[in-house]
């Protein structure tokens, strides 16, 4: 579990998705209180869609 203050959080945003994506616990802390847990939306195992899937759509137009 890895903790970021809010400011921390607001810089880093795109890094603390990625951790999250990749399956690391992301805790966001207010005056030293867990406030948040970032976690992913969907799972990835679970999409029936790709990144890979989607390039091969676009080049395919």
């Amino acid at each position: 579990m890895t903790t970021f203050t809010i400011p921390v959080a607001q810089a880093n945003l795109s890094e603390l998705i990625d951790k999250a994506l990749l399956g690391q616990e992301v805790i966001i802390a207010r005056d030293d209180q867990s406030w948040v847990k970032l976690v992913p939306y969907h799972s990835a195992k679970k999409s029936k869609h790709s990144l890979s899937t989607a390039k091969n759509a676009l080049k395919t137009k």
